[in-house]
C-alpha cells in the first residue's frame, strides 16, 4: 500500500509552522514525522464531505488514520474543550506525539 500511495514521495513534506513555534531540535524532529499530503482515500468521502463528515470518518477509521500520520502519534480525543483565561475553544482533534513530547491540534 506504500508503494502504490507513493510514501516515499510524501515523506516529511508537510507544510508547517514549526520552525517559528518549536525549539530547532523539536522543529526538525517535528517536520521529519510528518507526511505530505496525507491520503484519506479509506474514508470514502465524496469531493463536496463537510467538516464534521471528515471528522467522523477519522474517528470511526482512528487506528487507520494513525498508521498513515506516522510513527509516535497517540489519539487524545475529539471536540476537545479547552479555556484560556476567559475564552472557550473546541479542538476538533488533538493527539499526542511520544518523541516530540509535544500535543497535535488538528481544528
Amino acid at each position: 500500500m506504500q508503494i502504490e500511495t507513493n510514501l516515499y514521495q510524501r515523506q516529511s513534506g508537510a507544510i508547517t509552522n514549526f520552525d517559528q513555534q518549536l525549539p530547532p531540535t523539536h522543529a526538525a524532529l517535528g517536520q521529519a514525522t510528518l507526511k505530505n499530503p496525507c491520503l484519506f482515500d479509506f474514508l470514502s468521502l465524496g469531493d463536496e464531505a463537510h467538516e464534521r463528515e471528515l471528522e467522523k470518518g477519522l474517528v470511526a477509521h482512528i487506528e487507520k488514520f494513525l498508521l498513515e500520520l506516522g510513527e509516535g502519534f497517540a489519539f487524545l480525543g475529539r471536540q476537545y474543550h479547552l479555556q484560556v483565561e476567559e475564552q472557550d475553544f473546541c479542538i476538533d482533534l488533538l493527539f499526542y506525539h511520544i518523541k516530540l513530547g509535544s500535543f497535535i491540534v488538528i481544528t
